[in-house]
């Protein structure tokens, strides 16, 4: 995990923690503290879904372009072995 992801969940996780002290100290009735807090960590799973969602499709985005150069570096150095060989 990189140093960026790690960040970000940390950050992720200490917002988490906020909103939920935030309304543990708020004076609201239980069933409506529990709907707040319920509902404060879907909206989190959400956006970390997103985040993980993000975060693979660049992930496989750079793996494709890697492959991509790799083949045709591949290619060159094939080529310069083939003129190599025939000088």
């Amino acid at each position: 995990m990189s140093r960026a992801t790690k960040t970000v969940l940390g950050l992720m996780a200490v917002g988490a923690i906020g909103v939920v002290t935030g309304i543990l100290i708020a004076p609201e009735k239980g069933e409506k503290t529990r709907k707040q807090i319920k509902d404060s960590f879907g909206d989190l799973g959400d956006r970390l879904n997103d985040f993980l969602t993000d975060t693979k499709k660049k992930g496989e985005e750079v793996i494709s372009e890697l492959k991509e150069k790799a083949s045709q570096v591949k290619e060159e150095v094939e080529n310069k072995v083939r003129s190599v060989k025939n000088a």
